[in-house]
């Protein structure tokens, strides 16, 4: 988590929104930690990748989000997710990011497609700066 916090804010966010997937007791919790385990595997390697590259971690954040989604549909979804996270992976193995982002859209729809981060036009010492009632 404090690797993701370091390099994106949504990404930590996404990453933190995994914890969802711990539930339950017995063969279900074993399931599910197993579930999130294999969901920051995956994510870690895909930002890790895109850290390299200093793109930012669209396709990470995406995947993590996507990953999440499915596991919490149900035990029908499960299997989709974890292909997915196998594909995926595979794909940034072999350096075919855009075949990788191309696994999330088949899987997820167009709105799973990596959005690049986004750059704010303010000029940087503004950013976050409170309004002043004037400006409102």
């Amino acid at each position: 988590m404090r690797e993701c916090a370091a390099w994106d804010p949504e990404l930590a966010r996404e990453v933190a929104r995994a914890a969802q997937l711990v539930k339950g007791y017995g063969d279900v919790r074993r399931r599910m930690l197993a579930g999130l385990d294999a969901l920051l595997d995956t994510v870690l390697a895909a930002a890790r990748r895109e850290a390299a590259a200093g793109a930012g971690f669209p396709l990470a954040s995406r995947l993590a989000s996507l990953y999440r989604t499915l596991v919490l549909e149900g035990p029908e979804s499960e299997a989709r997710a974890r292909a997915l996270a196998t594909e995926v992976s595979a794909r940034l193995e072999r350096g075919e990011y855009e075949a990788a982002r191309e696994g999330l859209i088949e899987v997820g729809g167009p709105d799973m497609a990596p959005h690049p981060p986004q750059r704010s036009e303010a000029p940087r010492d503004t950013r976050g700066a409170p309004r002043s009632p004037s400006a409102s």
